[in-house]
């Protein structure tokens, strides 16, 4: 991934701490107007910023916690495309999830299948919601 200009990087990250502590769960608007101004400074292609990789995170997640899972899906696919190559897996899980939610239960499998292989297991350590996982194995993996 390259690497922003520090001024740029700065008012992102800034943008980002701004979001993160403002964040109310039942009025998301502010939160995701200030992620957006951040993710509107990244100079294109968007998605090859460190920086990309966490707005887009950030801003699936409150797409999808929010249950707003059509957004959530638009920047699931952004997030997927700014996986800056650290193969955790983790942006290939959340879009499964999303998918999952979605009915799109095709597409979640093989996204859950890449983000298990690519993490080793590990991406299902923690998560909450069981129903993820027992899908998965039922599809004989």
């Amino acid at each position: 991934m390259a690497t922003l200009e520090q001024e740029i990087k700065t008012k992102v990250e800034k943008l980002i701490d701004k979001a993160m502590s403002d964040f109310n769960p039942d009025d998301i608007k502010s939160t995701i107007s200030t992620l957006e101004k951040a993710w509107d400074l990244l100079p294109e292609p968007k998605t090859k910023w460190n920086e990309s990789f966490l707005v887009s995170k950030y801003i699936t997640h409150v797409y999808f916690n929010a249950n707003k899972l059509e957004n959530a899906l638009e920047w699931a696919k952004t997030f997927n495309e700014s996986d800056p190559g650290r193969d955790y897996g983790e942006s290939e899980f959340m879009l499964a999830k999303v998918q999952f939610k979605l009915d799109k239960k095709d597409q979640a499998l093989k996204n859950f299948e890449i983000a298990d292989k690519k993490s080793d297991g590990r991406v299902w350590k923690g998560e909450k919601d069981m129903e993820y996982f027992k899908f998965y194995k039922s599809n004989g993996k």
